[in-house]
């Protein structure tokens, strides 16, 4: 059903974009390439911590070891599906963000230095930091990952075969990846100084472990979904290898039970994806951004763009485009209509408001779930370039050059190259830019 929206959005592109078409302010005649072969990392940045989190699509993958690589009982195989994507920290938080909210720096390794992970606290001390941080963010929003998260994420999704590490199996490898008790020097180091998985995370093999949500458990080889235990009569889960452990404790079926504090053990965070749309919400409509872009830009799920491209007051001409081409991918009539100059902005609300009943009609009866599909479209316009040809007081024309590239909801993209003759007319109407037809 999805992959029928992709059609559509490409046929609303170019028709939206023709009925602006005028002598000097000519709209896009967009041409669609194939999709790259490695799918773009979707990173994003809080503003509270200024942490980067990648986007984790939903997917199924193999959790555990066979057992010709089981250490224990508690690592059985099992299929597991992730059911609902998630963003996860590239590193483990550090002995600066802790600090930054809860004042005081509990490292064993202070010399380390602050951006070294923060260590020393146990899963009940972490409770309190995020509680602080979702009240900073009116939301709940942040959180740990949970154990089948973590493994999803570790291994970028899995494999067809089983994997001790996401790449490969040489155990010789996990230095260029992690500290371990081979190459540590006995200490832990700043985050992010080797090679990350091919999903962007950092320091996933050694470092220090990492808490997640769930209590330990021996679960059942039974398939599951969003598997979480809240509660068990053994400790919590930690993650991953650390500093001072072998390289063979790096693999990513690798689970143990703590309780406690331990200079070896911190943790990374995760947020939840339908609030981290609630922020961007609110970030468009005026308030203060929580999230934004990893460029800075107050945005979203935008990967490495200059933004999501939506309207506020002041914004200039290159940025109502980005609005534009934003809204125009996601059938997003809000605010539509104030991009253009009047009366063209009534005329092609209404053509992008019949688009959108077609599409929705076309896919089925959940229209719900189309909805939440709209709005998960993202736009990256990293290589596209704005370049203003004629500039006057209130009336530019901007030719867009390059491409961009809109990325969906599940994590694939498709490509638009703009051509030689894509240029628009801008107009200054009360007070705001608008997209205008010669006049």
């Amino acid at each position: 059903m999805l992959r029928r929206f992709w059609i559509i959005f490409f046929i609303v592109l170019s028709v939206i974009a023709v009925g602006l078409s005028s002598p000097a302010g000519a709209a896009p005649k967009k041409k669609q390439a194939s999709p790259p072969s490695a799918k773009p990392l979707t990173v994003v940045e809080d503003a509270i911590l200024g942490a980067k989190f990648v986007l984790i699509p939903p997917g199924k993958f193999t959790m555990g070891a066979p057992a010709s690589d089981r250490q224990t009982p508690s690592e059985i195989l099992r299929q597991v599906t992730i059911s609902k994507p998630f963003y996860m920290q590239t590193t483990e938080l550090t002995q600066r963000q802790w600090k930054q909210i809860m004042g005081n720096n509990p490292t064993s390794y202070p010399k380390c230095g602050e951006d070294c992970p923060v260590d020393s606290i146990s899963w009940d001390e972490i409770q309190p930091f995020i509680k602080k941080l979702n009240e900073m963010a009116g939301a709940d929003l942040y959180r740990l990952p949970t154990d089948a998260e973590w493994e999803y994420a570790a291994r970028s999704g899995g494999s067809p075969r089983y994997q001790k590490y996401d790449f490969g199996n040489d155990d010789g490898k996990v230095g260029d990846y992690g500290w371990h008790n081979e190459n540590s020097g006995d200490k832990p180091h700043p985050v992010a100084q080797k090679k990350p998985n091919r999903w962007g995370l950092y320091d996933i093999y050694g470092n220090v472990q990492e808490y997640v949500q769930d209590s330990f458990s021996y679960y059942s080889a039974q398939p599951a979904t969003d598997p979480f235990v809240a509660k068990y009569h053994f400790g919590k889960v930690v993650r991953g290898g650390y500093w001072a452990a072998s390289p063979d404790y790096n693999r990513l079926a690798k689970r143990d039970n703590r309780e406690g504090s331990y200079g070896s053990i911190g943790f990374r965070l995760a947020m939840n994806y339908q609030a981290a749309g609630k922020a961007l919400a609110a970030a468009t409509s005026g308030a203060k951004p929580q999230i934004k872009a990893a460029d800075g830009t107050a945005a979203v799920a935008t990967g490495k763009s200059g933004g999501d491209g939506e309207p506020r007051p002041g914004r200039s001409p290159e940025e109502v485009l980005k609005a534009f081409f934003t809204k125009t991918a996601r059938f997003e009539i809000e605010g539509y209509q104030d991009l253009f100059c009047t009366p063209v902005g009534g005329d092609q609300a209404r053509e992008l408001t019949k688009k959108r009943e077609r599409t929705i009609a076309s896919g089925g009866s959940d229209r719900e779930a189309t909805e939440r599909f709209f709005q998960g479209v993202r736009y990256d316009f990293t290589s596209t370039n704005f370049m203003r040809v004629t500039e006057e007081r209130e009336r530019v024309q901007i030719k867009v050059q390059g491409s961009s590239t809109i990325i969906f909801p599940d994590n694939d993209t498709r490509s638009h190259r703009f051509d030689e003759t894509d240029q628009y007319t801008l107009v200054k109407e009360k007070g705001s830019w608008r997209i205008c037809p010669t006049r």
